[in-house]
């Protein structure tokens, strides 16, 4: 697994990516009064980076990644 996708996830750069974008959309917001209203900015910013995000290198092999992490076998995935 680490072959396929340890090229994009060995590092946390793609998070931090993210949230500097989240933060140049939404730094002059100051009045935010509940969580609420923090999720819905958050989630704009979301929807405005993600036209700009390019696809994670092996992509393909994220459903690998998602059975490891459940702990299911993943012997019926790498065949699919």
């Amino acid at each position: 697994m680490f072959a396929n996708l340890g090229i994009s996830v060995k590092t946390t750069n793609l998070i931090e990516s993210i949230m500097a974008r989240i933060e140049a959309a939404t730094h002059r917001i100051t009045r935010r009064r509940t969580s609420d209203q923090n999720q819905r900015w958050s989630a704009a910013a979301l929807l405005e980076t993600e036209k700009q995000i390019r696809k994670v290198k092996g992509h393909q092999h994220l459903a690998l990644l998602r059975a490891a992490l459940r702990g299911t076998p993943c012997s019926s995935l790498a065949a699919a």
